[in-house]
């Protein structure tokens, strides 16, 4: 679109004559297909009168109270509807001295790609996600880009006019979520695009009873720790561990480590920690609880799938995760992207309607079956608040064990730590002082053990799930 500009010494000339003749700058207006909008600049005009002779130009005047005799005509150019050039005139008459000149207007036909639109343009989706038609109007080819990947479309290329699918997966985050989609055209006379917004909202809060009145939200990912840069995070997705990875614990390892001592957090008891002294670790018979021990204890962490920072993410007690197995409707063993785990709906939700989540029974010991569960259902489980604890192996020193093979049959255990330091029979019947936690065992067959209480070592590195209260 041209833009078009006077002189000014030539306009303090014109106005300076008494009895100039009518004087019109541009006397051409040429536009592209889109049309668009345009100005002509009149002088020395008594009684002023413009007149389009087509009706996709419209005009508008306004007078420069200023100056007496001068006005600006704002043009305004219509879309092509056919791929013929198409002329007109303006007419610009002073009818008191009955002088006229003629403004050719020239546009350009409608070429291939010189125009696209859409619609929506704007679409609101529920956290639910959901599928929408969008409206694409094109003579040329196009295609539809996207910057996030939780929006698919079907089909991501056409021709002319026509429609394509736009499919919003249900929301896996606590805040509000945004995506741009570009339909273009490129090879015509120009590349032209047009633009949706999408905007999903944020995704319920779905928390788990941890006593008769207190709930928690869980971290959507184990705690992870990097020593060559002192960086703590959250996994990026549930089901992420590090096995044998773990092995390099050091304080100089580049790589992230999963599986920590007891109260290796803060406080002295370095996170890189390896020793099997249990003595190095959290003081024997004490809780950690509130105390700077805890892993999660006023570090500032952010969860990036629930879209939540805070320094108020915690350990739970042995008493809590109890609570929170033993009151639990659905919850299964479970296998997704090839990891073995628990799975856990929290209170209040029911499975989607096309997922199948058995009922566990609570810590009673027992042989129960394996749920695998495809990427298209953990999508869908996720989208409820599900959570996966992973099995991520224990550690002993520098040594990773991933699965025993007692008589012979492959055992894969998961262990996690409570903030509770309890006391344990020993075989000589004295007690023992050992810290607390939750486990769980999986044979080669896909068959689970029932979650069991943990009692191990202070120096036995164990998997680490932080929660925050609500």
């Amino acid at each position: 679109m041209k833009k078009l500009f006077f002189f000014p010494l030539l306009a303090l000339y014109l106005m300076a004559c008494d009895h100039a003749d009518l004087y019109v700058s541009p006397t051409e207006i040429y536009s592209y297909s889109e049309g668009g909008t345009f100005q002509i600049y009149v002088f020395n005009a008594q009684e002023l009168k413009v007149e389009p002779d087509k009706d996709w130009i419209t005009t508008s005047v306004k007078v420069d109270e200023e100056h007496a005799g001068n006005a600006e005509v704002t043009v305004q150019i219509a879309p092509a509807s056919s791929k013929e050039v198409t002329t007109g005139n303006i007419v610009i008459t002073d009818t008191k001295q009955q002088q006229a000149v003629t403004v050719a207007v020239t546009r350009e036909g409608r070429n291939e790609n010189s125009y696209i639109t859409i619609s929506p343009i704007e679409l609101a989706v529920s956290s639910d996600g959901g599928q929408y038609k969008i409206q694409v109007n094109c003579e040329g080819k196009w295609t539809v880009d996207k910057d996030v990947n939780w929006v698919s479309v079907n089909p991501g290329v056409g021709s002319g006019n026509g429609t394509f699918t736009l499919t919003v997966e249900p929301s896996d985050k606590y805040e509000t979520t945004m995506a741009e989609l570009r339909v273009s055209s490129f090879g015509g006379s120009k590349d032209v695009t047009a633009i949706l917004h999408v905007t999903r909202a944020a995704l319920e809060v779905k928390t788990f009873f941890v006593s008769a009145v207190k709930q928690v939200i869980f971290s959507t990912g184990n705690l992870q720790y990097k020593a060559s840069t002192n960086e703590w995070r959250f996994a990026e997705e549930q089901y992420d561990i590090i096995g044998e990875g773990n092995r390099y614990i050091g304080e100089y390892n580049s790589g992230w480590i999963d599986l920590f001592g007891w109260g290796a957090g803060n406080n002295g008891v370095k996170p890189y920690q390896s020793s099997t002294d249990n003595n190095l670790y959290a003081p024997i018979g004490q809780d950690i609880a509130g105390t700077p021990y805890d892993w999660g204890y006023e570090r500032v962490l952010r969860d990036e799938t629930l879209g939540i920072e805070s320094d108020q993410w915690r350990t739970l007690t042995y008493e809590e995760w109890k609570f929170i197995i033993d009151n639990r409707k659905y919850s299964t063993f479970a296998k997704i992207k090839g990891v073995y785990g628990l799975l856990m709906l929290p209170d209040g939700v029911e499975p989607p309607e096309t997922v199948k989540v058995e009922m566990t029974q609570g810590s009673t010991m027992g042989l129960y079956a394996v749920t695998k569960y495809s990427d298209a259902e953990w999508k869908l489980l996720k989208s409820v608040g599900a959570v996966f604890l992973p099995c991520g192996g224990y550690r002993d020193g520098t040594t990773v064990i991933m699965k025993r093979i007692p008589d012979g049959l492959e055992i894969y255990s998961g262990s996690y730590w409570s903030s509770t330091s309890h006391y344990k029979l020993d075989a000589d019947e004295s007690y023992k002082e050992e810290a607390a936690g939750i486990g769980f065992l999986f044979s080669e067959t896909d068959e689970a053990m029932m979650i069991s209480p943990v009692y191990s070592d202070f120096s036995q590195g164990q998997s680490v799930r932080l929660v925050k209260d609500f």
